[in-house]
């Protein structure tokens, strides 16, 4: 499905239309469903990365990969159960 609007305004979650705010990774329901240890690493790094830890940067993109992945996974097995 085409999003009308802005790159970067819609969440990333496959199948999921809800807009999220410019610097949020995720929709608020999404974020919500991401296991608490990878919303840590995702601010953490992120955290890093504002401070100019150019190490970070790749970190920070895993955490994000991760946090997605996990929202889909668990989507896709309620789906399936």
């Amino acid at each position: 499905m085409a999003r009308p609007g802005l790159p970067g305004r819609w969440c990333p979650v496959e199948r999921c239309d809800q807009p999220k705010r410019p610097m949020d990774l995720l929709c608020r329901e999404h974020w919500g469903r991401v296991p608490a240890s990878i919303q840590q690493r995702v601010w953490t790094h992120w955290r890093a990365r504002q401070r100019g830890d150019r190490a970070a940067i790749t970190l920070h993109r895993e955490a994000c990969r991760d946090a997605i992945a996990a929202v889909t996974e668990k989507e896709d097995a309620h789906a399936e159960g």
